[in-house]
C-alpha cells in the first residue's frame, strides 16, 4: 500500500516539475519578447506620446471636475442660505444652546 502511495506521489511530483519547467520557459520567452519591445525606439516614442496624451487628458479632466464641484458647492451654499433667511418660509436654524445650562 505504501509503495503505491509513494509511486503516486513521485508521479505527481514529476508531472508538477515538468509543468513548472514549461511555465518557467514560457515566462522567460515572454519576458525576453517584452524586453525587445521596450528597447525598440519606435515603440518607446509611441509609449511616450501616449503618456503625454494621458497627462494632458488627466489635467483637463481634473480641472473640469474641480470646476463642477465648485459650482455644485456654490449652489448648495446658496440654497441653504436662501432656505434659512428670515421670512423665507424654510426651516429655522437650530437655536444655540445657552451657556451654563445643561441640555434637557
Amino acid at each position: 500500500m505504501a509503495e503505491k502511495w509513494d509511486r503516486q506521489l513521485m508521479d505527481f511530483l514529476k508531472r508538477t516539475g515538468e509543468d513548472l519547467k514549461r511555465t518557467t520557459d514560457d515566462l522567460r520567452g515572454e519576458a525576453e519578447r517584452l524586453l525587445k519591445e521596450v528597447k525598440d525606439p519606435e515603440k518607446q516614442a509611441k509609449v511616450k506620446e501616449g503618456l503625454v496624451q494621458l497627462r494632458t487628458w488627466a489635467t483637463v479632466t481634473t480641472k473640469t471636475a474641480a470646476e463642477k464641484i465648485e459650482t455644485a458647492v456654490r449652489r448648495v451654499e446658496t440654497t441653504v442660505e436662501e432656505a434659512f433667511k428670515p421670512g423665507a418660509g424654510g426651516p429655522t436654524p437650530p437655536a444655540s444652546p445657552v451657556e451654563g445650562k445643561a441640555p434637557k
